[in-house]
């Protein structure tokens, strides 16, 4: 896909933008954009839970897509068929093997903040009023590349994939450190929200809402 972006100074140029299965090698830069995103000021300890996150959300998926910008990853879509069982052995080994990495690193302010996440969404999910055919796990952008239409490029494929699949209904977590409006925008309903004590950035500590949406 060429796209035209129009630069500062009236300049312009075109940008390719391509849209393929996400790879094992990828994993690095993921964790990069997660961290970026959710402006994290620590490295080690912040980074292995990026790392850690994303594999959390490849254990059950079924779809996994990134964009790239002339090579570049610059955003990814994870998503897992609920109609099926899905276990991806290879990513829940390196996930338990990272989990032991993680207690030789001494955590920042940060990480030990988010330790009561699960339990939040878990409370959430309790409230969603049916059982969804498919869970959107992981869907971001790299901030130096948005405003490009990457995310509406990824998120549309996800739909043809649904339709594919023949998958009517889809869910999916999350909360004000991300673009949660874009949901909205595309027709996505709150099913659930709840207000927390975490935190993404340690000079801020600006308390972070939970949300699920559907579609349905």
């Amino acid at each position: 896909i060429n796209v035209r972006v129009i630069l500062f100074k009236g300049k312009e140029r075109f940008i390719m933008i391509k849209i393929r299965p996400l790879n094992e090698s990828d994993e690095g830069d993921i964790a990069q954009i997660l961290n970026k995103t959710w402006n994290f000021d620590g490295e080690n300890d912040e980074l292995l839970e990026s790392r850690m996150y994303f594999l959390e959300c490849m254990t059950n998926a079924s779809y996994a897509r990134v964009a790239t910008v002339d090579g570049k990853v610059a955003g990814v879509l994870i998503a897992a068929n609920l109609q099926e069982e899905h276990r991806n052995w290879n990513v829940i080994m390196r996930s338990i093997w990272l989990k032991m990495k993680q207690f030789f690193i001494p955590q920042e302010e940060v990480a030990q903040n988010w330790e009561g996440e699960e339990q939040i969404l878990q409370t959430l999910e309790e409230k969603l009023p049916k059982d969804y055919d498919a869970e959107l796990n992981l869907f971001v952008v790299s901030p130096e590349f948005r405003g490009y239409g990457i995310g509406s490029k990824l998120y549309r494929q996800f739909e043809i994939y649904l339709k594919k699949q023949h998958l009517k209904s889809f869910f999916l977590h999350t909360d004000t450190g991300c673009a949660y409006k874009f949901y909205e925008h595309k027709g996505l309903k709150r099913k659930a929200m709840k207000k927390s004590s975490c935190f993404y950035a340690i000079k801020d500590h600006k308390p972070v809402t939970f949300f699920i949406y559907g579609n349905v």
